[in-house]
């Protein structure tokens, strides 16, 4: 773990605290998710089930990850210290490199950003957080907007339509 993650997760772990989950924060299936400030109004199955579809499809069912919501102000500040853009996003990503072979890392998500894009794209919220979550989710298992793009947005929009037809 580099330095610049140890103060990411310290900064992040001193403003958070786990919502949903067992004793230790995760939760009882084999996918394991941590989350950190999951607001009231999206139940920890939402995320739930968006992550076991792709990480199922991707073939890493035994994977761990964290889920943080965070404001926007922190949002701006690590846009910001990570990718020198002094303005909030919806979402970052950030891969871990432990010991821990099945931890993949974890996704922040700006609900509040979330919220605008929807708005802007013209979608529902649920629509949109899904689809953050799954970009997320795809950048912790290595696909990168540099080198393959379009590859990670068929797929991230594979993912998106399969849990919408499920939906309905």
């Amino acid at each position: 773990m580099t330095r610049a993650d140890r103060r990411l997760r310290l900064s992040v772990k001193t403003n958070s605290q786990v919502c949903r989950g067992s004793g230790t924060g995760f939760t009882k299936s084999i996918m394991k998710i941590r989350f950190f400030n999951l607001p009231k109004v999206f139940p920890a199955n939402f995320f739930q089930k968006v992550a076991k579809k792709v990480l199922k499809a991707e073939k890493k069912e035994d994977s761990a990850l964290s889920i943080v919501f965070v404001r926007s102000a922190k949002m701006r500040k690590l846009n910001l210290e990570y990718r020198k853009k002094n303005q909030p996003t919806d979402a970052l990503s950030f891969s871990e490199s432990s010991n821990e072979e099945s931890y993949l890392g974890e996704i922040l998500i700006c609900l509040p950003e979330v919220r605008n894009n929807a708005k802007i794209y013209n979608q529902e919220l649920e629509q949109e957080l899904k689809r953050v979550l799954i970009h997320g989710i795809l950048h912790l298992l290595g696909y990168d907007h540099e080198r393959e793009g379009s590859k990670m947005m068929r797929k991230q929009e594979n993912y998106l339509s399969h849990l919408k037809d499920h939906d309905e």
